[in-house]
């Protein structure tokens, strides 16, 4: 999980949260409830981290939007709960 240890480098911590997309590197499947399983190293970034996870929804593209413009690193603004 480099991106997450590269995240919290560039953002000089940690947070409580972080919103993810459904990308493979964490979410082996989404359940029918809406429950996610995530991969082992995922699972295990998220204990050595101590962050909570704020998943974007399937087939709403909307979320993802509103997740991608919060995320502008030119301004500092990475969108951290």
């Amino acid at each position: 999980m480099d991106g997450v240890h590269s995240f919290f480098e560039k953002i000089g911590g940690q947070t409580k949260n972080i919103r993810i997309d459904n990308l493979s590197p964490c979410v082996k499947r989404v359940k029918k409830d809406g429950g996610r399983d995530y991969t082992d190293a995922f699972n295990r970034a998220i204990k050595y981290y101590d962050f909570g996870v704020l998943p974007c929804s399937p087939g709403r593209g909307n979320e993802k939007v509103m997740l991608s413009a919060t995320f502008k690193p030119g301004r500092g603004d990475l969108g951290i709960t």
